[in-house]
């Protein structure tokens, strides 16, 4: 039971320190986006943010993910 309660709190942390630089860097593209006056530039910049946007969600689901797992896993499996 204390080894579920260790893997949860683990994963509660690293799913806070995730979301907490998601917020960080969300902030700061509004705060670029709302500082351009034109709108036409706006909308441009805005599919510009969404493009590498999805291009880095991907990375991160598809390459990052998995290698802090497989990295979790050989850490286990040394102790």
């Amino acid at each position: 039971m204390d080894e579920v309660f260790q893997e949860f709190s683990r994963l509660e942390a690293d799913t806070r320190h995730d979301l907490a630089i998601f917020l960080i860097l969300y902030s700061l593209v509004g705060l670029d986006l709302f500082s351009i006056k034109d709108e036409k530039q706006r909308e441009k910049m805005t599919a510009a943010w969404v493009s590498w946007g999805v291009v880095f969600v991907l990375i991160g689901v598809f390459i990052l993910a998995p290698a802090r797992a497989a990295e979790e896993t050989a850490r286990k499996s040394h102790v």
